[in-house]
């Protein structure tokens, strides 16, 4: 039995040495049927040994930003990074971000592609290039934000505040405390917003 535990303790602090990156998924209960299955489906068959998935659940009574805080604090990843349960993302998604965190930078930099109710794809760019978000004809311009891999130390310096959109505050914060960047080219994520309301599916 002593053994069996000392072998287990030593499993848990090697995996909390070793993790390179934590993928933070926030979920509703009467979605987890659709949404959360659908992204799992995508992300699990892609995780390795030093990648973690961590799901926050409930049924709708924390805020967001609370959400997001909870999962920051329970990362332990040496980067962490947001992926939204009901938006989709590429089968190299993991690949290209181990890839792009291997020379250590502060922040990862992505493009991808915003709809509308499934309609109306538009391009938008994260990236320490940008100092604000703005928009104009060719896209949506935005400095690093929870969906952007960041070293999970900044993460923690910026947080998030307990309110219903907490993503604006946190990437102002986070802003400031960046030096340097790795910008993936290819699209890295699908934003699949929805006027609408689907709750349970």
């Amino acid at each position: 039995m002593a053994e069996w535990f000392i072998a287990c303790f030593l499993k848990d602090v090697l995996r909390k040495v070793t993790m390179k990156l934590s993928i933070l998924v926030s979920s509703i209960v009467e979605r987890q049927n659709y949404y959360l299955k659908r992204i799992l489906s995508i992300l699990e068959p892609q995780c390795v040994p030093d990648v973690e998935i961590v799901i926050e659940t409930d049924n709708g009574e924390m805020s967001i930003g609370w959400k997001q805080q909870k999962l920051l604090t329970r990362a332990i990843g040496d980067y962490v990074c947001y992926v939204d349960e009901d938006d989709i993302i590429p089968a190299y998604y993991v690949s290209e971000i181990l890839k792009a965190i291997e020379s250590g930078p502060d922040c990862v930099g992505i493009n991808g592609i915003i709809t509308i109710d499934e309609k109306q794809p538009f391009p938008f760019y994260h990236s320490m290039k940008y100092d604000h978000w703005y928009s104009d004809d060719n896209g949506h311009y935005r400095c690093p934000n929870h969906i952007n891999t960041v070293r999970r130390e900044l993460a923690l310096q910026a947080g998030f505040e307990d309110i219903k959109v907490a993503d604006y505050g946190f990437s102002m914060r986070l802003q400031p405390l960046l030096k340097t960047e790795v910008l993936i080219e290819k699209c890295m994520y699908f934003y699949l917003c929805k006027t609408k309301s689907e709750g349970a599916l």
